[in-house]
């Protein structure tokens, strides 16, 4: 048991952003990625709804199979985005 409060998918990742936040420079843009799995899709909704009330803007979310043993072109992908921050879940 951990103590994520009345909205657990977004206390699971509240604290990465508000630390991004703090930063200076502050970074604007995320990428999302997880595992495509319910235990990691629901702090993904808790991520998003982080970034935005934190003024970041998503601009890579990704979803991978959990058999996944290749991530370069999941990475790829990331790297394409030119985001500022990559949270991931898994």
């Amino acid at each position: 048991m951990i103590p994520t409060g009345p909205d657990p998918n977004a206390g699971l990742t509240e604290g990465f952003f508000t630390v991004a936040a703090a930063q200076s420079p502050r970074p604007t843009t995320v990428a999302l990625v997880t595992a495509d799995a319910e235990f990691a899709r629901n702090p993904l909704k808790g991520a998003r709804a982080n970034a935005e009330r934190s003024g970041f803007t998503v601009v890579h979310e990704q979803t991978y199979p959990l058999d996944t043993t290749d991530f370069t072109p999941l990475l790829n992908a990331v790297a394409a985005s030119e985001c500022d921050l990559l949270r991931g879940d898994n």
